[in-house]
């Protein structure tokens, strides 16, 4: 993920963290149920990250 190329194509425009503690709160209340279909549907509506 931390590739220049990657990160062109899909189109990001913020610096790679390998955590973020917004996004882990985020999630965090959600840890009993798989988020896996949500994300990977978001990602492939071309969500801009």
């Amino acid at each position: 993920m931390n590739d220049k190329a990657v990160q062109a194509a899909m189109g990001v425009s913020k610096k790679w963290l390998s955590s973020n503690s917004q996004v882990f709160g985020d999630f965090h209340k959600f840890q009993a149920f798989d988020t896996t279909k949500v994300v990977s549907t978001l990602l492939d509506d071309a969500l801009q990250v």
